[in-house]
């Protein structure tokens, strides 16, 4: 692995802390806004169809979403395994990891083709006009062609940020946007594809973005060749709770849209619309917490634990900072971001609300996210997983029920809801940090001595006393 491959060979100073984390997340930050606005330019072409247009895109999107997200966040502790290699210095096993990485995210595909074609015929039932069923079907459909595409270059962007590598991640998500908008153009507007044509420009985007991974880590994919059996079981063992989780934690939040749905389409085009700009306002805080779980992990692997509050104190503030920013556009300027979005009074009006319930849950949201990284980050990963789980499917859903529908306040109740899942679990995982009850996890992240890693990389021996030296409490 080049020195320019490997942009982060050690943690860094205390006070090049700031400078790092920023460094670091802002291509996080791009890149994932580049994919919000890839959904939100859907939204956009659609949205001049109509209502039922805009539901099925919405439900449509959020259900693709759900069905990738076992297979996303198993390939997430390939990132967290790679983040701890490169803090102990044992950067030569990075290829061999990202090639299991990839092989883990290709079987995960086989999976996730049979559980889709599986929920397809329930779809058909998701609203109670039938326009909207057959389109959010069709939607569904064209996407999963995807799924290949989307779970290899997760994979690759996961391990590029684990070695410290956010720019090329950022450039080939840039260039998959660049992609989508014209072709929206393309097969919605000038070839009258409606729905269909929206999904059929995301699929060429993703084309595009797995292109640009590929090319980046020719590298890494050059192991596949030799890939190491006992690695790709390594990552999925790691990785199941991170699957598990992220699935759960979603569907939860999928629940959600499929009661708002059952309330009709105008509730769900709202819903829709405050999702998208929700995007893009969370989205650089959940960069934030990306880049602080990559630096933490390789602080842990190099055990300078006192690096740890550091790391979280700067991303915290830089989230609440920024949270409080967007939070006032979007109290200053509700309807005229709305109507961006589309030209139904109705629906503005009832996003507009929305919008303040979103407001209010931005900076919990910041504790949220940085808490809930920093920890899967420290090894404490089983504990987030049921924490997060747990808080998502005792408030989201029930919530949404009683607010939303027994209450009457439909789509804004089911906000509410989210609010207080948001809430309780930052509380949740911030009393564990505190507590330090995650130092007796912190180990199970490291790579065991074994006969197919290389034996002259550097080795960091730490003794075991080590674990709680330099570690103070955050707060």
């Amino acid at each position: 692995m080049t020195a320019r491959k490997l942009e982060s060979d050690h943690p860094p100073l205390l006070g090049q802390i700031p400078t790092k984390l920023i460094g670091l997340a802002w291509p996080i930050a791009l890149s994932m806004l580049s994919y919000s606005v890839m959904t939100a330019v859907d939204t956009l072409f659609v949205g001049r169809i109509g209502a039922e247009a805009i539901a099925a895109v919405g439900l449509g999107g959020l259900i693709s979403f759900t069905l990738l997200t076992f297979g996303m966040g198993l390939l997430r502790s390939g990132k967290v395994i790679v983040a701890h290699a490169v803090g102990a210095s044992r950067q030569r096993e990075v290829p061999g990891l990202a090639a299991a990485t990839v092989v883990v995210s290709l079987l995960s595909t086989v999976g996730t083709c049979l559980v889709t074609l599986a929920a397809v015929p329930f779809l058909g039932q998701a609203f109670h006009e039938p326009k909207a069923n057959q389109l959010i079907v069709s939607y569904v459909v064209i996407r999963s062609v995807a799924l290949p595409l989307v779970l290899v270059a997760t994979a690759l962007r996961e391990l590029s940020q684990g070695v410290g590598d956010s720019r090329g991640p950022m450039w080939a998500a840039v260039s998959a946007n660049l992609v989508n908008i014209p072709l929206n153009a393309l097969f919605v507007l000038h070839c009258g594809w409606g729905v269909a044509g929206s999904a059929w420009a995301n699929v060429l985007a993703q084309l595009v973005d797995l292109a640009c991974l590929a090319w980046q880590r020719r590298d890494w994919l050059r192991e596949l060749t030799r890939v190491k059996w006992p690695l790709v079981k390594l990552i999925t063992l790691r990785g199941w709770p991170l699957g598990a989780e992220m699935f759960l934690d979603v569907s939860a939040f999928s629940a959600l849209g499929l009661i708002l749905a059952r309330l009709g389409a105008i509730e769900m085009a709202s819903h829709q619309i405050a999702l998208q700009i929700c995007h893009l306002s969370i989205l650089p805080i959940i960069a934030l917490g990306e880049a602080a779980s990559v630096m933490v992990g390789q602080a842990a692997g190099a055990r300078r634990l006192d690096q740890v509050p550091r790391i979280l104190q700067v991303a915290i503030l830089s989230g609440v900072i920024f949270s409080t920013s967007t939070g006032l556009v979007l109290l200053g300027f509700p309807l005229a971001i709305v109507s961006a979005f589309t030209p139904d009074p109705a629906v503005q009006r009832l996003t507009a609300i929305v919008l303040y319930v979103v407001v209010g849950f931005q900076i919990a949201f910041s504790l949220y996210c940085i808490g809930k990284c920093g920890l899967r980050a420290l090894g404490d990963i089983r504990f987030v997983a049921i924490a997060t789980v747990t808080s998502a499917w005792i408030c989201t859903p029930p919530l949404a029920l009683i607010f939303g529908r027994a209450l009457g306040w439909g789509v804004v109740g089911g906000w509410c809801g989210l609010a207080i899942e948001i809430t309780l679990a930052s509380l949740v995982y911030w009393v564990r940090y505190e507590r330090g009850t995650w130092q007796k996890h912190l180990g199970t992240l490291d790579l065991p001595e074994s006969a197919y890693f290389a034996r002259n990389d550097v080795e960091c021996e730490v003794s075991g006393d080590s674990l709680s030296l330099g570690v103070r409490p955050l707060l």
